[in-house]
């Protein structure tokens, strides 16, 4: 089972455990399973009568367990959703989708024999909506030498900037993690920044250093950086070293609840500054934190209580409909982690609904999505994204979402449209 969850972990699916290097390791197996009860396959005689195409497999990876599930969760639960849903709907041109879902427990040397079982024995056609930052880099040299696209992950490590098969599904690190964030702070007026981020992930570090180096053409001056580790029993350090800093503004880089401990910690010391985040950082938890009530910042994907347009209106029903203990007060499920992994497995299905007949391969499947329209922003789930077959990495989008949580709601702010770096 999964930790940190206010619910059964999906006990309805079939479940599969793989030996992999001394672990045991659960795989969800979602979509058209001929064995399983219903677990995707349709909702009915009419729609599953139209799944007659063979099965379009895709792969899923996260951190689904342990400390920092709270922030990836969701991109488990929106998985699931999106396949049961469109399963639900007709499949892709009457192919049923099969998903295979890995939980890395934040162990590289276990991502690394997931992934390669994804590719190697599975034969999925694309691994989509990763979640798995502390980890990914441990496979993506590997994956990078196949033909299977990796469609979207949560953006906070750099592999989408670096390889040509993997497709970022929203703002680029650069901007959504290092420039985003202190922009926000600018534009309300917080001049002088800080971090607090992750101890437990070299990724969250590499944050804060960007943030540094990108704060002067954000507007701000960035006066103060420390870490924090989810199993500490006390941040009263951390804050009084930022309160002594000087800082206004603070961006927290840690899950929900270590956040909402770290801003508890520091309004009992009289700290009370413009909290930032980014990304997977927000989630419905924080609407019950009264410690974090007015926190703002950057998404790279839609926001993910809003149904500003019919394709996050999708979204919300078929969350509503697949995965209704996330709208519970004790779930993680329904966040900003659910709205990068919807995302992404939209445009999977862009792609993979101009395939010709016969062709459901990986190579196939990574063809076209170069196809995609320039600037296609998916029913606007997504900043505008255009793909390139250049052979090097896909260009940097610079347009992110921006929103901000007041008095126990998040509200989206534009509009739920999406602003582009200067």
């Amino acid at each position: 089972m999964f930790a940190q969850r206010g619910h059964a972990a999906h006990q309805h699916l079939r479940v599969r455990f793989v030996a992999t290097a001394g672990a045991v390791v659960i795989a969800l197996l979602a979509g058209a399973c001929s064995s399983s009860t219903s677990s995707g396959g349709g909702s009915s005689a009419s729609s599953a009568a139209k799944l007659t195409g063979t099965p379009y497999v895709i792969g899923n990876i996260g951190t689904y367990s342990g400390a920092y599930a709270s922030s990836d969760i969701g991109a488990h639960d929106a998985m699931q959703a999106w396949v049961k849903y469109t399963n639900a709907h007709g499949g892709i041109n009457g192919h049923p989708v099969k998903m295979v879902q890995f939980d890395d427990q934040l162990n590289a040397g276990l991502a690394l024999t997931d992934v390669q079982q994804m590719v190697q024995q599975d034969h999925v056609m694309a691994i989509v909506g990763v979640s798995s930052v502390g980890a990914e880099d441990a496979w993506a040299p590997y994956i990078s030498t196949s033909t299977t696209a990796v469609i979207g992950d949560d953006l906070a490590g750099d592999e989408m900037g670096k390889y040509n098969n993997f497709f970022p599904e929203g703002t680029a690190t650069t901007v959504g993690y290092y420039y985003a964030m202190p922009r926000i702070a600018d534009l309300l007026g917080k001049k002088k920044y800080g971090a607090i981020y992750c101890a437990e992930s070299v990724a969250c570090s590499a944050i804060a250093t960007s943030q540094k180096q990108q704060a002067p053409s954000a507007g701000v001056s960035f006066d103060f950086s420390a870490s924090a580790a989810a199993a500490a029993t006390s941040y009263t350090s951390q804050c009084l070293a930022a309160k002594s800093s000087g800082v206004t503004a603070v961006a927290l880089m840690l899950n929900a609840q270590v956040a909402g401990e770290v801003a508890a910690a520091c309004a009992q010391q009289g700290f009370t500054p413009q909290y930032l985040q980014a990304a997977n950082g927000f989630s419905m938890q924080e609407t019950s934190i009264s410690s974090l009530d007015g926190v703002a910042g950057p998404l790279p994907d839609f926001p993910w209580f809003s149904s500003a347009t019919p394709a996050m209106k999708e979204f919300q029903d078929a969350m509503h409909t697949y995965e209704p203990q996330d709208f519970s007060s004790t779930s993680y499920g329904y966040s900003e982690a659910s709205a990068m992994a919807w995302s992404s497995a939209e445009i999977f299905e862009a792609a993979a609904q101009m395939l010709p007949s016969g062709h459901d391969t990986s190579a196939d499947l990574r063809a076209e999505l170069f196809k995609l329209p320039k600037g296609d922003t998916f029913g606007g789930l997504t900043p505008p994204i255009t793909y390139q077959n250049t052979g090097g990495p896909q260009p940097a989008d610079n347009c992110f979402f921006e929103i901000q949580l007041k008095g126990g709601s998040y509200t989206s702010l534009n509009g739920a449209k999406p602003v582009c770096e200067k």
